[in-house]
């Protein structure tokens, strides 16, 4: 489930949500019930026994994140999808196109960055990059910098337009 359309769940609420199990019940809503295996984690953890729960560090996450508020949550988030972030660049990728919908949020409570196709390698020619991105998430000087590549090549464009008429 993108993000975006957990943040859409969570904002669908008459209350600003304050606990992080608000997050993992909106996360059980659009992706359906999660498995058991989160209610036994929870049971085992509580009971402080030895009892070895099948994939319980997938379910940890999901645990950490109900203990939690919901700006703990939030900012555990953003903190993993910035590490993500910072292995992209230390293998010189920018992903150029961060936005809600571009981060999957897995069953698990997992933050997954996605869509990495208007990417760009840092150790190219900047001459060559392109211009794209999704202009609602663009930075002010990104966004200041295609408006002003655009009006240039308009008026190049009218240019090559004006100068056959002349003669």
């Amino acid at each position: 489930m993108s993000l975006s359309t957990l943040l859409h769940c969570l904002r669908g609420r008459t209350h600003q949500p304050k606990r992080g199990a608000e997050f993992v019940d909106a996360l059980e809503k659009t992706q359906g019930p999660l498995p058991s295996t989160l209610q036994r984690c929870a049971e085992a953890k509580s009971e402080q026994t030895a009892t070895v729960v099948e994939n319980s560090a997938v379910w940890e996450t999901l645990l950490a994140m109900q203990r939690q508020s919901y700006v703990q949550t939030a900012v555990w988030i953003v903190a993993q999808l910035a590490d993500g972030l910072q292995r992209a660049h230390d293998r010189s990728v920018l992903h150029r196109d961060i936005k809600p919908s571009n981060v999957l949020i897995g069953a698990d409570g997992q933050p997954l960055l996605l869509d990495f196709n208007v990417s760009e390698d840092t150790k190219c020619d900047p001459s060559e990059a392109s211009i794209g991105d999704t202009i609602a998430y663009m930075a002010p000087e990104q966004l200041k910098a295609m408006l002003e590549c655009t009006a240039d090549r308009v008026r190049q464009h009218a240019r090559d337009i004006v100068r056959p008429l002349r003669s």
